[in-house]
Formats: structure tokens, sequence, C-alpha cells
């Protein structure tokens, strides 16, 4: 009973780290791609040392030079909602093994107090009465299964946390090429804008 309890501590602790780490290491990839994303946008539809005609042309189009960096947003968000989504599922099996937990140990605690009730002031045959309650239940073997099943499923998620990180990286690395290719074909209409131009004024 006190491995279990030192265990939920533990654990409790254990996962908290994780989260924490994962946490930054989140921010830390997103704000890369999101800064890369920036960082195209500028490039491309700098305002400054240009021409007139070229000015005119990112104000003729300025909806279809938004619509990337929208459309950025949106693939991000979706790639940290999945990611979040898979968090959650993995929590979820650990806390339903350490609810499981909790109960096994009401019943032994119901137990406990039962014994004692029915042999008041008799220490020893209390503790015989509950002993033979554990044996024969095979409480103690069921208690140490669900502790192990917790292990196991705390265990998935440190790799499930490594293998989101890299999905996650993966999903904004697509986000930000989908965003280079909308930047392209924005580009290429404000070059044909500028060449129309060119030729009308001269």
């Amino acid at each position: 009973m006190k491995a279990s309890h030192d265990l939920d501590r533990s654990d409790k602790a254990l996962l908290k780290s994780w989260a924490s780490v994962a946490q930054v290491d989140r921010v830390n990839v997103t704000s890369h791609y999101r800064l890369e994303m920036v960082r195209h946008k500028e490039h491309s539809f700098s305002r400054n040392n240009i021409s007139q005609k070229w000015l005119e042309c990112l104000s003729l189009h300025e909806l279809e030079i938004k619509r990337p960096e929208r459309n950025y947003y949106r693939c991000e968000a979706d790639c940290l909602q999945v990611a979040s989504v898979a968090d959650h599922q993995e929590k979820k099996a650990v806390h339903q093994v350490a609810k499981e937990i909790k109960q096994w140990r009401k019943s032994f605690r119901y137990l406990a107090n039962q014994c004692h009730l029915d042999n008041p002031r008799n220490e020893d045959a209390a503790g015989a009465c509950l002993v033979e309650y554990i044996q024969r239940d095979n409480y103690d073997l069921s208690l140490q299964r669900l502790m192990n099943l917790k292990q196991k499923c705390i265990g998935d998620i440190y790799l499930k946390m490594a293998f989101s990180s890299n999905d996650l990286n993966e999903c904004l690395k697509t986000c930000l090429s989908q965003f280079l290719y909308e930047i392209r074909n924005v580009m290429d209409t404000l070059h044909l804008c500028y060449e129309i131009k060119s030729k009308y004024k001269e």
C-alpha cells in the first residue's frame, strides 16, 4: 500500500516534469516555423526601396497577400490540436489505471477496518483476518498488476511525447511548405501585375 502511494507521488511529479519539457519543446518548434514564415513573408512583400508600380500591385493584391499567412496559422492550429489530443489520450489511460488503484486501496482500508471491527482489541487476529482476505482474493497480486500496468502506461506517454514532438515538427514543416508554395503563386501574380503596369505606363 505504501509503495503504491509513493509511486503515485513519484508518477505525478514525473508527468508534471515531462509536460513542462514537452510544452517548452512545443513552443520552441512552433516559434521556429512561425519565424521562418514571417521572414519569408517580409522578404517577399517588403515595401522598402521599391518602385511605385510594385507598391500599386501590392495594394491591388492585398487580400491575396494576406491569405497564405492566414492559411499558415490555420494549419499551425490544426497541428497543435492534433498534438494536444494525442497527449490527452495517453494521459487518460494513466488516470484510469490510477483511479483503479485508488479503488483497490479504498477496498483495502475497508477490509482492514472490517477485520478490526470483527476482532476488537486483538491486533493479531485482525492482522490474520486481513491476510486471509488478501490471500483468498489475490488482492496483492491484482494491485501489483495494476501498478505494473500504470508504469507501462507512463512509459507509453514518454514515447508518445517523443513521437508527438517529431510529428508536430513534420506537421509544421508541411504548413511552411504550403505557405511558400502559396507565396510563390502570389509573387507570380504580382510580377504579372508589374509587367502589365510597366507596359501600360510606357
